[in-house]
C-alpha cells in the first residue's frame, strides 16, 4: 500500500499527505513506511485532521491534498 501512495504521489509534486490516528504508534508506523517507499518527508504531515468520531484503534486516515 505505501508502495501504491508514494507513486501516486510521484505524479504531482505539490501533493501533501496528512496521516490522522488514534495512537502515535501506528501514526509513526505509517510514515516510516511512507518514507521507506520514497514519499518525502517535507510531503507529509500528522495532526488531527479527520472528524476524531471515526478514529479506531489501530487504524490510521491517510489523507491528500493537491
Amino acid at each position: 500500500m505505501a508502495g501504491e501512495i508514494a507513486s501516486y504521489m510521484g505524479q504531482d509534486s505539490s501533493r501533501l499527505i496528512g496521516l490522522d490516528g488514534f495512537n502515535d504508534e501506528s501514526v509513526v508506523a505509517v510514515r516510516d513506511a511512507l518514507l521507506a517507499a520514497g514519499v518525502p518527508a517535507a510531503r507529509i504531515r500528522i495532526g488531527g485532521f479527520g472528524d476524531p468520531q471515526f478514529r479506531r484503534e489501530g487504524r490510521v486516515a491517510v489523507l491528500f491534498r493537491n
